[in-house]
């Protein structure tokens, strides 16, 4: 998760984020992670850095604390097509996604390509098989990841929230 923060605040804000290594240790520093179990909290950890950088914004999914929703393949597609929605609309550099309780991804942006469409490349340390693959927002089904049937990594879980800096 540290990995994935550190990716979206680095593609958001650039020079003001410390290298990798003297980032965990500025994190460790102000409590941002848990040093018992090493727990990293992403709301705090963007929030931190993003202070007079940019906004913070938490995107859910779902309505109130906790997403007690039972999976539905409908629900699932329904929060991909949301998140490509969204996409489009906010274009961030990059953003945090809960892929399913404990763990987290990122997607960062690509460059328009000859024809202006955007598309976002999946940086996926814990899964060889998703990291790296491209997820277009206009098509969020149809990308490897967004694909409940393709993927099979995540295909059974809903997403829960993305985090942005505007």
């Amino acid at each position: 998760m540290a990995f994935s923060d550190w990716a979206v605040l680095k593609s958001n804000l650039g020079d003001a984020v410390l290298d990798f290594d003297k980032f965990i240790k500025d994190c460790v520093d102000n409590n941002l992670i848990n040093k018992d179990n090493m727990y990293v909290d992403t709301r705090k950890v963007l929030s931190y850095y993003s202070l007079g950088l940019g906004t913070f914004e938490r995107n859910k999914f779902y309505e109130g604390k906790i997403d007690n929703t039972p999976f539905s393949e409908a629900e699932r597609d329904r929060r991909y097509l949301n998140l490509g929605e969204d996409l489009l609309t906010n274009k961030p550099q990059a953003i945090t996604l809960r892929v399913h309780d404990g763990h987290t991804i990122s997607l960062h942006r690509n460059p328009p390509d000859v024809t202006g469409k955007v598309t976002y490349t999946v940086v996926d340390t814990g899964n060889s098989s998703i990291n790296g693959t491209i997820f277009d927002p206009n098509n969020p089904l149809l990308s490897p990841f967004g694909n409940s049937t393709a993927s099979g990594v995540y295909g059974k879980y809903l997403p829960k929230h993305f985090d942005m800096i505007e």
